[in-house]
């Protein structure tokens, strides 16, 4: 029988796999890739083969086109800044 402790761990190492999984992912979207969405469909659906998973990690690291992650990076903020759960806060 599982305890609640039991649970809690695989549930820890259930986020765990799926951080890894998107890893390639969260990286090419936090720098703000230029790329992220084909790193991303590319991931989602070939990275479950490690050889898919490899290509969508080291296309995350590849080089990113500085103009187009200030665009990116200054619509973002504008976005966040516009959120539901800012509005009313100064």
């Amino acid at each position: 029988m599982m305890t609640i402790g039991d649970y809690f761990w695989e549930a820890v190492v259930v986020l765990g796999a799926l951080v890894v999984y998107f890893a390639p992912s969260i990286i090419a979207t936090h720098r703000f890739h230029h790329q992220y969405r084909a790193v991303c469909v590319l991931n989602l659906l070939l990275g479950w083969t490690v050889l898919g998973w490899i290509a969508a990690l080291i296309w995350s690291f590849t080089a990113v086109d500085k103009e187009r992650a200030k665009e990116w990076a200054g619509e973002w903020e504008e976005r966040r800044s516009r959120a539901w759960w800012r509005r009313g806060r100064h």
